[in-house]
């Protein structure tokens, strides 16, 4: 007898699947949430922390768009959600063209001329820019076309 060394076959791995492509439905960030979100973001709706021990003034008054009434100063909301649904029927508004200080059909950039105007130092443009950026869109964009 001759000993023959035992081979050893190791399996062959099964071929990897191939990659799949997923395609993915595009998020439409230009809602009329994203963009109320957005200006609370910017109006610095801040809850208090070392910065601002009381938290900013929006948001002490729960207002998220540092809205103002027909005398001028900032309006005074019970709770937040209500603030924010004040600021939601604000801007749907405008969309509709039922504000009454604002231009047919305005544009991001025509809106914040009137919501945040350099007059009460605001730089519209740059409030502008940032909403638009975070909608995905340029201030360009109609208003009537948030979803």
């Amino acid at each position: 007898y001759e000993i023959v060394p035992a081979i050893r076959i190791e399996p062959t791995p099964e071929p990897l699947p191939s990659p799949v492509a997923v395609i993915e439905e595009p998020v439409n960030k230009a809602t009329v949430e994203n963009f109320c979100l957005a200006i609370q973001s910017r109006e610095g709706y801040i809850a208090p922390n070392r910065q601002y021990p009381k938290g900013t003034p929006a948001w002490r008054n729960k207002n998220p768009g540092n809205c103002k009434g027909l005398d001028g100063n900032f309006l005074v909301f019970s709770i937040y959600e209500i603030g924010f649904a004040y600021l939601e029927n604000y801007v749907r508004r405008v969309m509709a063209n039922k504000h009454k200080a604002y231009p047919k059909d305005p544009t991001i950039a025509q809106y914040f001329e009137t919501y945040a105007p350099s007059s009460d130092d605001n730089d519209p443009v740059s409030y502008a820019n940032e909403v638009a950026g975070k909608l995905g869109v340029t201030s360009s964009f109609l208003i009537k076309n948030l979803i």
